[in-house]
């Protein structure tokens, strides 16, 4: 009966031993499941973490492509200097500027890039400070550059400059200067022009009065004294006396007359509004070779009326041309040349006398010599273009060209065209 006790004491120790290890068995089944289960979620977490960094690490890659494709691709030079001004990094803008390839010059102090380039002004070694500097090109031409520094806050700092070609806003504002100067010595000289024509307006005004008073007026005064003697001796029965001084008085009317018609030929040549341009130049051209002692020719025609006052411009033109002639040139021999378009009327006159510089025309308007201002004022005005071509010794041509009147009234009577004047030579 003990042994069986013991024996049953025995098998159910072992059964609660057996459900005890089993217990603590499923427990640490149990605890295994779950830190396998914490283990996956740990090895999920760090697969997130690291396809966060290598997305990341995508994205810094693309950027930093982006930044150096934006950095090579600027317009504008960009250098980064160090704390020693040694080149660490440029773009191919800026090695294009100063013409060296991206190896030579990183890696260089700034000061020895200076050295290294020809054509650089002293400014260049100071471009990052002073901000202004200037190369040479390789054709001679200059390249103006401006530069713009920026700070980067990194340890130890850097600087970030940025170099900007002006040359083009250079070449703008030195255009605008010049047009301004330009604009403004053309002011002096219309100005001065101005002063000079109202002068010699006044002075022929007053030579045309002189001239009046001192020849029709004294004439046309001296032949009413005369009638009046006249009437006398007729009235005292002296009739043949009276018509002998009636006589004398017909020719000094007459005589009067021919002054006068001198004097309106001067003002306006009355050949020019009757016949036209060509009879009108001839006749200038003749009487200027007549009074020079000059050889002359008049070359061209006018296949067509032009209006009055198109004639009247390119005759007062030629007429300057030809007194500068006279008093200036001392030529031998004087070619005036008209020639037409369907939109333009050319006229040239050209000698070959001793000539000038003519980049002296403004000086000699401040010398009171404005017959060539005079002139260029006239055409210009007219909307046409005036040119003179002169050398010393090589002689001189003035070429007016004057925009035609689309339809000028016809004149009465056939415009008579010409090759060159009776005796002379045409011109070749």
């Amino acid at each position: 009966l003990q042994t069986g006790l013991f024996i049953g004491v025995l098998a159910i120790a072992v059964a609660v031993r057996i459900i005890a290890n089993q217990i603590t068995v499923t427990q640490a089944s149990e605890s295994v499941r779950r830190a396998l289960g914490q283990k996956e979620m740990a090895l999920a977490d760090t697969d997130a973490a690291l396809e966060r960094v290598r997305e990341t690490h995508e994205t810094l890659k693309s950027s930093e492509e982006h930044l150096r494709l934006v950095f090579d691709a600027a317009v504008d030079g960009i250098v980064e200097l160090d704390v020693d001004d040694v080149v660490m990094r440029t773009n191919e803008a800026f090695c294009q500027m100063v013409h060296l390839d991206r190896e030579t010059v990183i890696g260089q102090r700034w000061q020895a890039l200076t050295a290294s380039l020809d054509g650089a002004d002293a400014r260049f070694a100071e471009l990052p400070s002073a901000g202004q500097a200037q190369l040479e090109r390789s054709d001679g031409t200059p390249l103006y550059l401006e530069s713009r520094v920026s700070e980067i806050p990194t340890n130890p700092p850097r600087r970030l400059v940025l170099i900007r070609d002006v040359t083009p806003g250079k070449a703008a504002d030195q255009t605008i200067r010049s047009l301004l100067k330009f604009l403004q010595e053309k002011d002096e000289d219309r100005t001065s022009l101005l002063r000079r024509t109202n002068s010699a307006i006044e002075s022929e005004r007053n030579r045309i009065a002189r001239d009046l008073h001192d020849g029709p007026v004294q004439g046309v005064s001296a032949a009413s004294l005369s009638l009046e003697a006249a009437l006398l001796m007729i009235g005292a029965g002296d009739v043949e006396r009276g018509v002998d001084v009636l006589s004398k008085v017909r020719k000094e009317l007459a005589d009067e007359a021919d002054a006068l018609r001198s004097l309106m030929s001067g003002l306006r040549p009355p050949v020019l509004e009757e016949r036209g341009l060509i009879p009108a130049l001839r006749e200038a051209v003749t009487r200027f070779g007549i009074e020079q002692s000059v050889e002359t020719d008049l070359v061209g025609t006018l296949p067509r009326p032009m209006s009055s006052d198109l004639e009247t411009l390119a005759y007062r033109v030629v007429q300057e041309a030809l007194t500068n002639a006279a008093k200036h040139a001392r030529a031998g021999r004087v070619v005036v040349s008209v020639e037409t378009t369907a939109t333009s009327l050319r006229v040239e006159v050209e000698d070959d006398g001793r000539g000038f510089d003519s980049a002296m025309t403004r000086e000699f308007l401040r010398q009171g010599r404005v017959g060539l201002a005079s002139m260029r004022e006239r055409v210009e005005l007219a909307n046409g273009t005036f040119v003179i071509r002169s050398n010393p010794g090589r002689g001189t041509s003035i070429v007016a060209t004057l925009p035609v009147d689309p339809a000028p009234e016809a004149r009465e009577g056939a415009r008579e065209g010409s090759t060159s004047l009776p005796g002379r030579r045409p011109a070749s």
